[in-house]
């Protein structure tokens, strides 16, 4: 699952705007690789300090700056325009691909698997820079070239038409970003089954526009479809996408719950996620971060701070003394 796709509601305190979550998600593509144990440095768009970007060996023409054999140096390049985005050097990532582009344009013409590539990569950063209008018009020329020398079905498609949708959400057109979800929740659900972990994404992402649209059941329900297949993958994985993904789905869940006045649920699925995000992620990571201040949130808005769980003390004893005191309070 590509990370910066997947909508989260976000903090309880202070609730994000449909264009603030989408930042919020590609964000999440910059933490991500912030992993326990992980030594890559190369996830797409992740935030460091750098004094300079690194070096990548790709070949440059002296004659018109255009990348020479595009084709064969398509990591490089990659990693290169991710090393500018660690800086936020967006003219050099734009250069980098639109010479990339013109080389494989030059050799192969406009129709190519690598053109809609590189189109859609244009696209990322412009929507990683919030051009909006300008990251919709790369995705859509990205999906009608991958349409065309691709087929209609390829995954690579569908993962352009995606995009187009998290753009609609940023510019604050939820209708027109609901209908594209729902178009690729049925389209793939066709082509991949109703269990792929992919139909998750979708199933969240609609979760999150029904929220969006009021529609705090249909959300629950969107987003427990979600969790029911992110737990079948789950269970013999440690791909950190995977759980991290799983993590979200359950604090989108804990969100609506909080909405609901359901605190005690709220509570036990926010603890299931942080539960999770400790095993996979460094402790000053900014996911763990929020769900802490979230369970903080819920404490303070039901009184119930006394509730902390001590070290060794399992989520069911919290929410034994929590459904306790709700009683008590009732009974009085």
């Amino acid at each position: 699952i590509d990370l910066s796709d997947f909508i989260q509601l976000g903090p309880l305190e202070c609730e994000l705007s449909p264009t603030e979550r989408v930042k919020a998600a590609v964000q999440s593509s910059f933490d991500a690789c912030r992993a326990k144990n992980s030594d890559d440095e190369t996830f797409p768009f992740h935030r460091y300090c750098h004094p300079e970007p690194k070096k990548m060996s790709i070949p440059i023409s002296v004659d018109d700056h255009n990348v020479i054999d595009a084709e064969l140096h398509l990591k490089n390049i990659f990693l290169q325009a991710t090393e500018h985005l660690k800086l936020d050097q967006i003219k050099e990532a734009l250069d980098l691909f639109e010479s990339s582009l013109q080389s494989i344009v030059d050799k192969y013409g406009e129709i190519h698997h690598l053109v809609g590539t590189m189109l859609h990569n244009l696209g990322i950063v412009h929507l990683h820079d919030e051009s909006y209008v300008l990251a919709l018009k790369y995705f859509q020329k990205a999906v009608n070239v991958r349409s065309t020398a691709l087929g209609p079905n390829h995954p690579d498609v569908a993962a352009s038409i995606l995009k187009t949708a998290m753009v609609q959400i940023a510019r604050q057109d939820l209708d027109c970003a609901n209908v594209i979800f729902l178009q690729l929740l049925h389209t793939q659900r066709r082509d991949l089954g109703y269990n792929h972990l992919q139909i998750s994404l979708f199933l969240n992402n609609i979760g999150c526009m029904h929220y969006e649209f009021g529609g705090l059941f249909a959300a629950l329900k969107s987003f427990e479809e979600a969790l029911e297949i992110q737990r079948t993958h789950s269970d013999n994985t440690q791909d950190e996408s995977t759980l991290l993904a799983l993590t979200y789905t359950l604090c989108n869940i804990g969100f609506v719950y909080v909405r609901r006045k359901d605190f005690a649920s709220a509570i036990y699925t926010f603890e299931e996620a942080l539960d999770i995000q400790r095993k996979i992620l460094d402790p000053d990571h900014p996911s763990l971060e929020s769900i802490m201040h979230n369970l903080d949130y819920i404490k303070e808005c039901t009184e119930c701070k006394s509730l902390s769980r001590p070290v060794g003390c399992h989520v069911s004893d919290i929410l034994s003394n929590f459904r306790e005191r709700s009683c008590n309070s009732t009974n009085l």
